[in-house]
């Protein structure tokens, strides 16, 4: 049998911390893309910019 649920008890830092990580690694995974492009010389092209926006989207998004 299961422990009774307090509905009383916050879950907010949960949230806070899953947002925080769900914003973290998409940032860290775009810089690094730029960051191999930049390290091999390629140009950066719209599907590069699209990605870049996306990211200051969902940024703007859950800062809301």
């Amino acid at each position: 049998m299961s422990a009774p649920v307090n509905m009383n008890d916050s879950i907010s830092g949960r949230v806070i911390a899953a947002t925080v990580i769900g914003m973290v690694l998409p940032t860290i995974s775009v810089l690094m893309r730029i960051v191999a492009r930049k390290l091999k010389a390629a140009k950066l092209y719209g599907d590069d910019y699209l990605i870049v926006l996306a990211l200051v989207c969902a940024i703007i998004y859950h800062c809301n």
